[in-house]
């Protein structure tokens, strides 16, 4: 696909489709909406009904996203969009760090065994760890 793009051709919807659903699939994975997807599932024990939520709830999001994305490239170039979503994230991955951290040496472990940073709730209602200590 990219040697398409270097030659000027245009790629096949084929391959545009499976790129965004290859980027998306791996993005996704560990994702904090697929923790608290498995929290829901785990908790309401409806997998029908929270799989059509989580289905819908992405599909609102990408819609988003597309139509969004859109109508910024049309007042912003591409560079200055790739830098500033590349800052924001930095941004965020400091001060998730940080907060982490801080976490850990006010309050400790959540769970027997060491520090976990994540947690859900299990059908009987105890807090599992998703990190170390699970």
């Amino acid at each position: 696909m990219f040697a398409e793009l270097a030659s000027g051709r245009r790629p096949t919807f084929f391959r545009v489709a499976a790129l965004g659903f290859v980027v998306v699939l791996v993005a996704e994975f560990g994702d904090l909406a697929q923790i608290l997807i498995m929290n829901l599932a785990a908790r309401f024990r409806d997998e029908l009904a929270v799989g059509l939520g989580s289905v819908l709830g992405l599909w609102a999001v990408a819609g988003l996203a597309i139509v969004g994305g859109r109508a910024l490239l049309r007042v912003v170039p591409i560079r200055a969009v790739t830098i500033a979503g590349a800052a924001a994230m930095g941004g965020l991955a400091i001060f998730s760090l940080i907060s982490a951290f801080r976490r850990i040496r006010s309050h400790g472990s959540d769970v027997p065994g060491g520090p976990s940073l994540a947690f859900f709730t299990d059908p009987a209602g105890n807090r599992v760890g998703l990190m170390k200590g699970m």
